[in-house]
């Protein structure tokens, strides 16, 4: 009986086993481990931008809770304050957007305070110093300001209808798109005033120095500036009406501009 054949077995150059089947996926092989290794170094980077912006916000969070509570405090403490007789010193006090309205502040000290959008509807600030004050969109209608120093204050967008101004230094305030309809200014100083746009309706400025105040698209429609100082005083586009009262000798602007 003869003798079984071999089976043939696989040489080194037939391409077999796994140094065959490696030999002929190499190219796919590392093409995959390499789209492998973008996708994870992907995702490390998504990951990493997702913490940073969850490390932002939540930053951002405690930032505007803390400064809440800041407000909150300093309030209470205006608020108190305000029912003393001795001096009140709330210098740089945070107040954006507090409510104060009708508080006596006679006297206060306010320099630099941040009361931007606070309400002070019929507060008492009367010789109160707010140099340098940032009141920008404050309700300040109706409030009792006369003998305050408000030199360099940002008013801008402020209301002060009905306020009290008398011989308040408003020396190099803005008072850009402020509303001081009705209010009284009567010897107030409102050199290098910054009044662009604002509304001056009806507006007492007796005796007011308006040396080189910008009055750029004012409205002084029933304004009373007997006696004030325009000496530099920037007029152009101002509106005003018959019932405008100009200071003795002083020529207005040939054509009022109203809307």
């Amino acid at each position: 009986m003869p003798s079984p054949l071999p089976e043939p077995t696989a040489s080194p150059q037939s391409g077999g086993g796994l140094r065959g089947f490696f030999r002929r996926q190499r190219d796919d092989l590392i093409r995959d481990a390499f789209l492998g290794l973008l996708v994870t170094l992907a995702a490390f980077a998504i990951a990493a931008v997702w913490d940073q912006r969850m490390a932002a916000r939540q930053e951002r969070i405690e930032v505007e809770r803390s400064t809440r509570q800041e407000i909150l405090e300093n309030t209470r403490f205006v608020r108190e304050m305000s029912l003393t007789d001795g001096p009140k010193p709330l210098r740089g006090l945070l107040l954006r957007g507090a409510e104060l309205s009708g508080l006596d502040l006679t006297a206060a000290e306010l320099t630099a305070a941040d009361l931007a959008g606070a309400t002070l509807y019929r507060t008492d600030l009367e010789g109160a110093v707010l140099t340098d004050a940032d009141l920008t969109g404050a309700d300040i209608n109706q409030a009792n300001l006369a003998g305050a120093d408000l030199r360099g204050a940002t008013l801008s967008h402020a209301g002060l209808i009905q306020s009290n101004l008398t011989e308040a230094r408003v020396t190099s305030a803005d008072l850009s798109g402020a509303f001081l309809d009705r209010a009284h200014l009567q010897g107030a100083s409102l050199v290098d005033a910054d009044l662009t746009d604002a509304s001056l309706r009806d507006v007492d400025l007796t005796d007011t120095n308006l040396v080189n105040a910008v009055l750029t698209q004012a409205d002084l429609t029933g304004a009373t500036l007997t006696g004030a100082f325009l000496d530099g005083a920037t007029m152009a586009e101002v509106c005003y009406d018959h019932s405008t009262a100009w200071p003795r000798g002083f020529t207005p602007p040939a054509d009022p501009v109203c809307p």
